[in-house]
């Protein structure tokens, strides 16, 4: 029982080896075979023999030898010759042997019968003599031309071409002779076949029951008989890829082995896609790993300038000793009134060919079929599971015929495509594992923060409005993890596949690029909820300006400036978008650098013209040309223009409050705020030039009182947890103002009243309200949010370097404005490959986004701190 299962497997073992190098043939042409005196067989692609008596004529078949006579022929090569008796010769045609005298007998026309008797020959019309067996035979036949094609059903498929081919084809065939000729016929009605109704297919199949023969002695290989997935998944390719232009081994060579439409052999050779496909466009030689897309506009006059041929297609090895077959899927083709191999269906559904023709505008009068689209598609075998770098499955050729009426006058598009493919489901998985992790943390961080945002309003619990915090805090997190996950990964695409020397990552195929497109707009989606929310919640801050000077004759005019400078400094970004757009805009088009984005690797040289962008390179190398001018201007604005030139504009705002003796309060959450202490060390700012210049004199050499809101300290910025009484007790003031009817007087009373509150509470002389000035931990700052509850005062926590008072302005929001920009470019340019229209489209969401969050600050403030909106200048 053992020996007899290892004998089962043993032989199922060379079975499959003797099916994997059936494949692998040795390179001969027809002129190969015409030398040594042989004849080419095309269905086996070898030379072969002939028969005793008999000889190679020109390589293409067997003849018998002057002096003989045929007396049976199988197909081209196997033919029987015997020698004519002494005083006659042979026919031109080797069939006869005849006297000095030759006669001469020709071919019935179609829809006629060769009679013969016993002295003479004549041929009859099959309209009237039915009964005989050739004419019964033409008539069932005929009706083959009749077939209509299922993707142009308005063209007439009355074929006067095939009707004279059909009888011959069927009669040579079915006779024992060559079938190339029913075999073309049956390539020509793009491979139709029913089990319903008899056609030209099924008549071959009828013939050739065995169509996965190498070269069945009766005719050539059209049909996969095996599973699709086996054809296309086959390892045994004798093709080994490279990188390098200086060897064959970096490009694709076709073979092709070329019939007429009677099925006989023309020629064979190096393919050009030229000879399929009429486009001068079309690259002579095909880079290994390069996509191409070429489209171009023909006429019908100009086809039908183009000669018919059946081809055989073959790809060379780099030393031309083998060809392998390359299978075709047809789109054109129907089963049982199925288009089986429409895009959509699964690959197990399809039925491959091996056989096609170019342009055919014979067979259907008053119209012309053509190859409109040839799609090449290279599978890269995966290198991770042990294969030699370079290796391919067998490519597949992707066909799709047209059809216009012959007297048309307009231009026709026809495309050529050649693109490569790699399994990429580890890449994926592997993102998608990413995915999962950073945004468990996101969900984690964004509990954190609403936990914060709960506190800092002095509530207890969620409520509505802290599930939406959450969910906004959520998806700004969500927006980020996608974006560094996806950019991550096209940057390896970019950099991996650009500097490869040997061939072992390929891109991204179009469905797997609209996978990472739809995150992207996934992530854009994401971070507009997130920008949107942090405008709607600055509406809700309460900002007052609290002037020191209680006098009645102080002036007015110091609250408006400060309000006008505060304004200027919350809009205010350390980027500008419009000079960085530019500036990306002369890397990409002026310094070209747009052309590393093409779909070949650096190595190959190769025409942008012919060449598409990769989105995912497109994408990897947008992203890191705006983030780096992006990071390289944010440094020199920080590090350089504000540092070294101590050109802070938060630190040129801070000085300005304290000589206009006014300090600023902006609450953020109902106990949260920051607070800029402007108290002026004169106690008063309505002072001369000389005595502000002489104060910041002394200030400097430290010969006066300090700014600081503690007495001997410079602390004047501050992030500020508050008691709800407070909160209470400025609401209620500030109501008295809102309250109808409204009045200027009115106003002025509770805007005195409000700065007298907090004069007050600042010079802790208000009772049960105090505060208590501290340093936040280390933790706190980091995580942003506060660790102990705010019982009996409130806490002022210090911020020397004015860092945290920065979550104000609209430069905090930079990472968060940034995203959205790049977001923005990604997918727009992605849209229109255009990176011009792109950046205008980001410059102008920019500017809205900036314009309308001015507007909503302008009106809170004059709202809030109750100062006339019509002398705030911005």
């Amino acid at each position: 029982m053992f020996l007899g299962l290892r004998g089962f497997a043993f032989s199922i073992f060379v079975l499959q080896i003797s099916a994997q190098l059936r494949d692998q043939l040795r390179f001969v042409t027809v002129e190969t075979c015409a030398g040594n005196g042989t004849v080419f067989d095309a269905s086996r692609v070898t030379c072969s023999p002939c028969p005793a008596n008999s000889t190679s004529f020109r390589g293409h078949s067997c003849v018998c030898k002057s002096g003989y006579i045929e007396t049976k022929r199988s197909n081209y090569r196997q033919v029987e010759c015997k020698r004519c008796p002494e005083g006659q010769t042979s026919s031109l045609s080797r069939n006869r042997c005849l006297n000095c005298t030759a006669d001469s007998c020709s071919r019935c026309a179609v829809g006629g019968a060769l009679v013969e008797n016993e002295f003479s020959v004549e041929c009859v019309q099959c309209v009237n003599h039915t009964h005989l067996p050739e004419c019964s035979a033409w008539e069932r036949r005929q009706t083959l031309v009749t077939d209509t094609d299922p993707d142009y059903p308005s063209y007439n498929e009355n074929s006067e071409f095939i009707l004279r081919k059909i009888t011959k084809a069927y009669e040579k065939c079915d006779s024992g002779e060559d079938c190339g000729l029913l075999a073309n016929l049956c390539v020509l009605s793009h491979y139709r076949m029913s089990l319903s109704q008899e056609s030209l297919c099924t008549l071959y199949l009828k013939r050739m029951p065995t169509l996965g023969q190498r070269g069945p002695n009766n005719g050539p290989w059209i049909y996969y008989d095996e599973e699709t997935q086996q054809t296309l998944y086959k390892t045994n390719l004798p093709n080994k890829f490279t990188l390098n232009p200086s060897k064959n081994s970096s490009f694709l060579v076709f073979h092709g082995i070329m019939f007429d439409d009677s099925g006989n052999f023309v020629k064979d050779g190096d393919l050009s896609i030229r000879e399929l496909l009429p486009c001068g466009q079309i690259p002579v030689r095909l880079p290994f790993a390069a996509n191409v897309d070429v489209t171009c506009k023909i006429t019908a006059k100009e086809l039908s300038d183009h000669p018919l041929y059946f081809v055989d297609v073959y790809l060379v090895n780099q030393q031309k000793q083998t060809i392998y077959p390359i299978p075709i899927l047809l789109r054109n083709l129907y089963k049982n009134g199925i288009a089986i191999n429409k895009p959509g269906r699964l690959e197990s559904q399809w039925q491959l060919t091996r056989r096609l023709f170019t342009v055919d505008s014979l067979s259907i009068p008053g119209s012309i079929r053509y190859l409109k689209s040839v799609d090449i598609r290279v599978r890269l075998q995966p290198w991770w599971d042990g294969r030699e770098a370079g290796s391919a499955y067998p490519p597949l050729i992707i066909l799709s015929y047209g059809r216009i009426p012959n007297t048309s006058e307009e231009e026709i598009n026809l495309r050529f495509r050649v693109h490569y493919e790699q399994i990429q489901s580890k890449t994926f998985q592997d993102i998608s594992i990413a995915i999962g992790v950073l945004s468990t943390l996101v969900a984690m961080w964004a509990c954190i923060r609403t936990w914060g945002w709960v506190r800092r309003n002095g509530t207890q619990s969620f409520g509505a409005i802290g599930i939406y915090k959450l969910l906004a805090f959520t998806c700004g997190g969500l927006a980020d993890a996608f974006l560094l996950v996806l950019l991550c990964s096209c940057f390896n695409w970019l950099v991996m596949f650009k500097a490869q020397g040997i061939i072992h990552l390929l891109l991204p195929t179009a469905d797997q690029e609209t996978e990472i497109i739809t995150y992207i707009a996934v992530a854009l989606a994401l971070k507009v909820v997130e920008v949107v929310d942090s405008i709607v919640m600055q509406q809700n801050w309460d900002v007052f300006l609290v002037d020191w000077e209680l006098t009645e004759g102080a002036t007015a005019w110091r609250s408006y400036l400060i309000a006008g400078e505060f304004l200027k400094l919350i809009t205010y970004r350390r980027i500008n978008i419009g000079s960085l757009l530019l500036v990306i805009l002369f890397i990409l088009k002026v310094a070209n650098v747009e052309s590393l984005a093409l779909s070949s690797p650096a190595s190959v040289h190769i025409s942008s013209s012919v060449t598409p962008f990769s989105s995912t390179c497109r994408l990897g190398l947008i992203a890191l040309v705006f983030l780096g001018t992006a990071s390289i201007y944010y440094v020199c604005v920080r590090l350089v223009i504000e540092r070294l030139f101590g050109n802070s504009r938060m630190q040129r705002f801070v000085d300005l409050c304290s000589i206009a003796n006014i300090s600023l309060l902006t609450l953020t959450h109902s106990c949260y705020g920051y607070y800029i202490h402007g108290r002026s060390v004169l106690g008063k700012s309505d002072v001369t030039l000389w005595e502000i210049l002489d104060q910041l004199h002394k200030e400097e050499n430290d010969l006066c009182a300090h700014r600081g809101l503690i007495p001997d300290t410079d602390e004047q910025t501050f992030r500020i947890s508050l008691l709800s009484q407070l909160k209470v007790q400025y609401n209620r003031l500030l109501e008295g103002a809102n309250a109808p009817p409204q009045s200027i007087e009115r106003v002025a009373a509770s805007h005195k009243a409000i700065n007298r509150f907090l004069v007050a509470f600042l010079q802790h002389a208000v009772k049960d309200l105090d505060y208590v000035v501290r340093d936040a931990m280390a933790v706190e700052t980091f995580l942003d949010v506060e660790l102990n509850d705010v019982h009996d005062r409130c806490v002022f926590y210090k911020d020397p370097n004015g860092r945290t008072l920065e979550s104000l302005l609209f430069s905090n929001f930079e990472k968060n404005l940034l995203m959205l920009d790049l977001l923005v470019l990604i997918v727009s340019d992605w849209a229109s490959h255009d990176p011009i229209l792109a950046c205008c489209l980001v410059y102008a969401v920019d500017t809205f986004i900036s314009t309308l969050r001015t507007a909503f600050l302008k009106r809170n403030l004059v709202k809030k701190s109750l100062i006339d909106s019509r002398f705030i200048t911005k």
